[in-house]
């Protein structure tokens, strides 16, 4: 027996219990109910798991052949947020070939932490290696470039007049190199190519020159008149540009960047709160306004038009370049269409075509704030498009429902207030739903990020700036609470 109480005025019985020990695997819950009415019990599969949560750490991304790669392992245990100590865990090391190069089995200290040295070959397997930190309840992997690598000679830049371009625009760009110590890379020569993505990388051309005496190579090129835009950039084309710089002595370094190619100088993105609108409820659409490279449009007008209504709208991003719509409902199907204008005459529009839920009844879930810390307080309402009801809400973290309460909706409102707690970290999935007379089920999900309480300052402080190789540094650690 785990647990046994009464059910409120709704219904509804919140059960709390620790899960029991035991080995894992299946297992079944059983909930029976004695009542006025009669009795009945029902029985649910569940699955009983260890979780831990492993994070392995290298001391750097990039190793050469002979060099040492250290690597440390911390283990936590989930349930109860306390270090894993006393079992062993094992490291592994797999080659660019899937070849496993090393293991290695190490107890976990008092304080879950684990660490090993594994010495790289002089000739071994190039290219991505696999790193590997195991226990029997958890995992996790790294992976870690092994190559041979010269340091450069000296630093490349390369720069572009704008931000983004516009198909049939001139690219304006430069190429600087500079010696570490400061002395420009005079008489270098210079090789530019220009490559986008249509189906493969397309070479579009290659610019040559050499840098002047102040280590500047300056380029024009006027882009083509038409480009294919990627779905995964949401339309965007892009612009790869290549740098090599050769200096007079041979040495060779490479700089890239890339820009992104347009039909229009302003970005919508709109995201509906719901796949499908819920019915009898004015529905939130999200509106994202940006320049091609990302950065918001802020305080900008936007026109919205819906089908099915004459009405024009009009709203304004916030400091974000975020701005909310909300679609009234009418008929199946309804297409919003936006429109966003700069105070520099640049405008760009966008549509989104939505259809409503097949439930006669409708019924949303929003919350106050979608990031919170560790003892803030999370705002929850319901909105229904049935004036009276019940409506229950799940917290769930990592498949685990952590807290479960039923509301009482009023004028097709409910609310609640919840404070986050530790056992909250991480991504919190928020369920409402309720049951219909005809027991079918309606239901909304939001998600929100809990993030750990900041009540720690920790400073770290080194004795001097700067070192010479093998001298030793000196770090001091302050640690302060809020007080």
């Amino acid at each position: 027996m785990l647990y046994t109480g009464a059910t409120n005025d709704a219904g509804t019985l919140d059960a709390h219990f620790t899960a029991p020990r035991g080995k894992p695997g299946p297992y079944q819950l059983t909930a029976r109910v004695n009542s006025s009415l009669g009795r009945d019990e029902i029985t649910q599969p569940i699955q009983l798991e260890e979780s831990v949560q492993v994070m392995l750490t290298a001391d750097k991304p990039l190793y050469q052949p002979g060099q040492i790669i250290h690597l440390r392992a911390l283990a936590l245990d989930m349930p109860t947020r306390a270090a894993v100590s006393g079992e062993t865990l094992t490291f592994e090391v797999e080659d660019a070939r899937a070849n496993k190069v090393f293991k290695q089995a190490m107890p976990l200290s008092t304080f879950g932490i684990a660490a090993v040295d594994f010495t790289l070959a002089d000739e071994v397997n190039m290219g991505t290696y696999t790193l590997r930190a195991l226990l029997p309840e958890g995992q996790t992997e790294k992976k870690v470039r092994v190559e041979r690598y010269v340091l450069p000679k000296f630093k490349t830049t390369l720069t572009t007049d704008k931000p983004y371009y516009m198909p049939g625009d001139i690219v304006k760009g430069s190429v600087q190199a500079d010696y570490f110590f400061g002395k420009p890379v005079a008489g270098g020569a210079v090789s530019v190519e220009v490559v986008t993505v249509d189906v493969g990388m397309t070479k579009l051309a290659e610019l040559t020159g050499t840098t002047d005496a102040h280590g500047t190579y300056k380029f024009d090129y006027a882009l083509p008149n038409a480009f294919y835009g990627q779905p995964f950039a949401q339309g965007k084309a892009t612009l790869d540009l290549h740098g090599i710089v050769m200096d007079t002595a041979e040495h060779r370094q490479d700089v890239n960047t890339t820009v992104p190619v347009v039909k229009e100088p302003v970005s919508l993105v709109l995201v509906p709160e719901n796949r499908q609108l819920a019915r009898g409820l004015r529905n939130r659409l999200y509106i994202s306004a940006a320049t091609p490279d990302g950065a918001p449009l802020k305080d900008t007008d936007l026109t919205v038009t819906s089908s099915g209504s004459t009405a024009v709208s009009h709203c304004r991003t916030d400091g974000f370049g975020l701005a909310i719509y909300e679609v009234a409902p009418s008929g199946w199907l309804v297409t919003v269409s936006v429109k966003a204008v700069t105070a520099d005459g640049h405008s760009g529009e966008a549509n989104i075509t939505l259809s409503y839920s097949d439930s006669k009844e409708g019924l949303l879930v929003r919350t106050d704030r979608s990031i919170l810390k560790v003892g803030e307080r999370l705002r929850i309402g319901a909105l229904s498009s049935a004036a009276q009801g019940t409506v229950y809400l799940d917290l769930i973290r990592n498949k685990q429902t952590i807290l479960t309460r039923s509301l009482t909706i009023s004028n097709g409102q409910a609310y609640t207030t919840l404070t986050v707690t530790p056992d909250m970290v991480g991504t919190l999935e928020v369920h409402a739903y309720k049951i219909l007379p005809n027991e079918d089920i309606i239901r909304d999900t939001q998600t929100i990020i809990a993030t750990p309480a900041d009540d720690l300052l920790i400073n770290v402080a080194a004795d001097k700036g700067q070192y010479r190789p093998g001298e030793d540094a000196m770090l001091t650690f302050s640690v302060t609470d809020q007080q």
